[in-house]
């Protein structure tokens, strides 16, 4: 039973980067195109911590001004404490790229564990 959790591992990391690259492609795609900078924002991240392997889709860099551009494409604005700056539409590019992604990445995550079993024979 040890060799089944390096293998795991191992499918289970390769079924993330996956999907978390796929959906980074998808989010770069949907993102409006006003002037491209959103676009061009969106990156993968992966890390380990605490010895589980996590993948995110991010929008923006990591200041606070790209962040608030990002949320404000995404969940839209509207500015009530100062009318004159007016609103901002939303365009739920991420909410969407995860939609269409989700059902994929779980099916992924299903194969790998059983690729997994297969190769260490249970």
């Amino acid at each position: 039973m040890r060799s089944f959790q390096p293998a795991v591992s191992k499918n289970l990391e390769q079924a993330i980067r996956k999907s978390v690259n796929e959906g980074v492609r998808l989010a770069k795609v949907m993102a409006p195109k006003d002037t491209g900078n959103l676009a061009s924002g969106i990156h993968a991240k992966f890390e380990y911590e605490d010895g589980v392997f996590r993948g995110s889709i991010e929008a923006a860099e990591q200041n606070a001004e790209a962040q608030r551009k990002a949320l404000a494409v995404e969940f839209g604005r509207q500015n009530e404490s100062k009318p004159s700056r007016g609103t901002t539409v939303a365009v739920p590019f991420l909410q969407r790229t995860r939609g269409i992604i989700s059902q994929k990445h779980a099916g992924r995550i299903t194969r790998a564990i059983g690729k997994a079993r297969r190769e260490v024979g249970l």
